[in-house]
């Protein structure tokens, strides 16, 4: 006898359902491991897909009409997610972001010759890309500059994000955006 206050849900508890496939360096450099196949690639995809995968994170290069992985996924209605990082980029010594781990290939945003360069790389790059579903900015390992002008960091990024999502947005009106800081 089911009691009368069962509740069955057939819908997934998260709208987002994805993962990152693929070979890590360490395991090609280190181990040795050969390289999937894009057949290889596929299968793995499809288990996950079986297994209630509906977003794959991919790169930029992965993000053209005309490349193999973004027509498959497509062709699957496989969500596609990007993770950008807002303060990486390059320019001169008085532009780099200072971080207590010593990253570089990093901006400070409150330096604002180094913040209209990362507002440009962010439109160029945006424009450039196919339809993309999810766009997860990432503060990074770092998680950003330390230096007096952007404290609190938290503040600096969130502002950064904020400009960001409408660029982001001027291309890709129906992409989700979410922020991820380790700081």
């Amino acid at each position: 006898v089911w009691p009368e206050s069962l509740e069955i849900r057939t819908a997934p508890a998260f709208e987002l359902r994805g993962t990152q496939i693929g070979q890590s360096g360490v395991a090609r450099e280190k181990a040795k491991v050969r390289t999937w196949t894009q057949k290889e690639m596929q299968r793995a995809i499809l288990d996950y897909a079986l297994a209630g995968l509906n977003t794959l994170q991919v790169s930029e290069t992965n993000l053209k009409e005309n490349d193999p992985l973004y027509a498959f996924l497509k062709s699957f209605g496989i969500k596609t997610l990007l993770a950008y990082t807002p303060n990486s980029g390059a320019g001169p010594p008085a532009w780099q972001a200072s971080e207590s781990i010593g990253r570089s290939g990093y901006l400070c945003p409150s330096v604002p010759e180094a913040r209209k360069a990362l507002l440009k790389k962010c439109e160029e790059t945006f424009r450039s890309l196919a339809h993309v579903d999810y766009v997860r900015l990432v503060g990074g390992d770092g998680g950003g500059c330390e230096c007096d002008r952007c404290r609190p960091y938290g503040k600096t990024f969130i502002l950064l994000c904020e400009e960001m999502a409408e660029i982001i947005h001027a291309s890709h009106p129906l992409a989700q955006i979410f922020i991820t800081n380790q700081k």
